[in-house]
């Protein structure tokens, strides 16, 4: 059984063996492409653009608005910044339709107080008890001047209901907010030189609003050929091994084919990783024989099943 093959029910012990020995390769396989976030920053290839955006809102205290196609590199972006200013891992906060701009600040479990507080003898309960720091409460300092600056990470922000955005200007400016919640109310205010990275990420799903981009130092990624080549280098240099190169330049012809044609959504991301799974474990003549049809291969390359019909094909051929 090929490591793509779909694991199906289990009928008896033996065949139940042998599926777990499938599965537990393919997670192998799996596992030795997938990295965290953190593990992959210090391979992250930022443009001089990207630098020199990061550079100007990092100058100027503002938030940095990285915008491009999924699977672009935007959130990673974060975790880069955090990587080359030794920050630890970021905070990261993914933004939904539900989301309110008070839950970056904090959050307070109303109901949960509310039943104790019917529940108690004296009808007395903190209301502290049920407050909890949000990624910018965190940042800025919620239970006192934080020791070192923090990378916040607001993703895909156009998600969020339109007024999210405008409802986080006060906060990003000042960076100070009040919590109204608490059993007395408090100012967190976060000193200048701790003053958090922000980096806010769209896919440009909806226009977000002006007073908000205005406040924000812009930067769109645009992936070029050379900075692929880079990526893909990157990534693949322990995959792949002395063919680096020419797998390399192949898999560069077919990233450009691929997105010379109408409607095509494969993004790096989903690229590179479907390369790796397709070269792994392969002989060195079986990655000679990838390398030399990878270029014709244009059509439903971001799937499981074409990366299965690749692989048998180049070994039918050798």
């Amino acid at each position: 059984m090929d490591d793509f093959d779909l694991i199906g029910p289990l009928e008896n012990s033996a065949d139940s063996a042998a599926k777990k020995k499938a599965l537990e390769s393919r997670a192998s396989r799996i596992a030795t492409v997938v990295k965290s976030p953190s593990e992959e920053a210090p391979e992250y290839v930022a443009s001089e653009a990207l630098k020199t955006a990061s550079n100007v809102a990092l100058s100027l205290g503002k938030p940095l608005l990285v915008t491009g196609p999924p699977g672009c590199g935007k959130t990673q972006c974060g975790y880069w910044l955090a990587h080359v200013f030794d920050l630890g891992d970021p905070i990261h906060f993914i933004v939904k339709s539900t989301s309110q701009a008070k839950d970056l600040l904090y959050t307070f479990d109303a109901v949960s107080w509310f039943r104790e507080k019917q529940i108690s003898e004296d009808g007395k309960v903190e209301r502290t008890r049920f407050i909890q720091p949000g990624p910018l409460g965190k940042a800025f300092g919620w239970e006192g001047a934080p020791t070192s600056p923090s990378v916040v990470i607001l993703d895909e922000i156009d998600k969020a209901p339109r007024d999210f955005p405008n409802d986080l200007l006060h906060e990003l400016d000042q960076m100070e907010f009040t919590v109204v919640d608490d059993d007395e109310e408090r100012v967190v205010k976060c000193p200048t030189n701790m003053r958090p990275i922000v980096i806010i990420t769209s896919n440009r799903e909806r226009q977000l609003p002006a007073p908000f981009l205005r406040r924000c130092v812009q930067h769109e990624i645009e992936l070029g050929p050379e900075q692929v080549q880079i990526i893909l280098g990157n990534k693949l240099n322990k995959m792949v091994g002395p063919e680096k190169g020419a797998f390399i330049t192949a898999a560069l012809s077919l990233w450009n084919s691929i997105h010379e044609t109408p409607g095509s959504s494969v993004s790096i991301d989903i690229f590179w990783r479907n390369l790796a799974l397709l070269a792994h474990g392969l002989s060195k003549a079986e990655l000679h024989k990838l390398t030399e049809i990878l270029p014709k291969k244009t059509t439903d390359f971001g799937n499981s099943i074409s990366i299965k019909t690749i692989r048998d094909e180049v070994k039918s051929l050798v």
